[in-house]
């Protein structure tokens, strides 16, 4: 049995290989799906993690969460951050790639949506030679 606390979000990886869910406690954890043994956590929040989402081809992971720290993505191989993406909102759920995995997208909203129907957040995915 997998074990993480406040679980938020879960998803897998396009090819099934990793799963990786999210915590309200601001870290995400990856463990293999054939062994369901932990490989990675993907840690730096201040505040939970809202969602995770992986690129189209499996090599990015996206983490998001509220406020400056609103999205960063992973290396999935090498398990560093790559960047940080920051705007204005308090809860960026649910956050994802398009297709083609260029744009990624995510909704805004209050923690109590009565308050704040949701904003939805664009950003051109950077290619790796902008990361690098």
């Amino acid at each position: 049995t997998l074990k993480l606390r406040q679980v938020s979000a879960v998803t897998f990886s396009p090819d099934s290989k990793w799963i990786v869910g999210a915590s309200l406690s601001g870290a995400a954890q990856m463990w293999e799906t054939e062994t369901l043994a932990p490989v990675a956590q993907f840690p730096g929040f201040l505040q939970m993690i809202a969602s995770v989402a992986f690129s189209p081809d499996g090599k990015r992971l996206l983490t998001s969460s509220a406020g400056k720290e609103t999205i960063k993505l992973w290396d999935v191989e090498s398990r560093q951050e790559l960047l940080t993406l920051e705007s204005h909102g308090s809860w960026f759920h649910p956050s994802a790639f398009s297709p083609d995995g260029n744009v990624l997208g995510s909704r805004s909203a209050s923690l109590i949506p009565t308050f704040a129907p949701g904003v939805v957040h664009l950003w051109r995915a950077p290619s790796w030679k902008e990361i690098e």
